[in-house]
């Protein structure tokens, strides 16, 4: 394991090492890029199929370019209000996501401050209002995904280990591990310890 962690990481009585990040959500760009990574997937995933079903149905090259032109549309209009959301709810949560990381031997825990749950609750049960009402399926799944305060992986599921230095951010599985510049390396040694199997790229 590489060197020591500061004071910011406290071994507790259980063993288990627990310590608090705070992200700024407006200096640092990297989850509204997640955010907007995982809508474009999601739009590409939908003209991928709508054009599947048009080619199976001997659709003409004209029918297929239109579709693709809506899809483009839908593209820009979802990336739009992918951003507007974003910032409407780091202006919310006063800037900041506030993360609590317990981690063992086992494995580590990602959770959502207590302070902020019931923000992130009551948003998430608002953007599933909006999607019942507006009968619309996506905006209900977002706001059931984003009603999730906790995230756990244990390291013998791990078989990839992403590092993100500059925004002190390691990323094991879907969990994304903030730790600051100075327990960087103590945080990166003692997860690649406890997943010898996992590539580090």
């Amino acid at each position: 394991m590489t060197n020591e962690p500061s004071g910011e990481i406290i071994r507790c009585a259980d063993g288990k090492y627990r310590w608090v990040y705070e992200k700024s959500l407006f200096r640092d760009p990297s989850i509204l890029l997640l955010v907007l990574k995982v809508l474009g997937i999601t739009v590409l995933i939908i003209w991928a199929f709508y054009m599947i079903v048009l080619f199976m149905d001997s659709a003409s090259p004209e029918d297929m370019w239109e579709a693709t032109k809506f899809n483009l549309l839908m593209f820009l209009v979802i990336m739009a209000l992918g951003c507007l959301g974003y910032f409407l709810y780091a202006a919310i949560m006063g800037g900041k996501y506030c993360v609590v990381f317990t981690m063992d031997e086992k494995g580590v825990k990602h959770a959502q401050h207590k302070a902020q749950v019931k923000k992130a609750t009551l948003l998430s049960e608002l953007t599933v209002l909006a999607g019942v009402m507006a009968k619309n399926p996506s905006a209900v799944g977002v706001g059931m995904n984003s009603s999730c305060t906790e995230m756990y992986t244990k390291f013998s599921a791990v078989s990839e280990i992403r590092v993100d230095r500059k925004h002190e951010t390691i990323r094991i599985g879907g969990n994304l591990v903030y730790v600051k510049d100075e327990d960087f390396d103590f945080v990166l040694g003692y997860i690649k310890e406890h997943c010898p199997k996992a590539t580090v790229r």
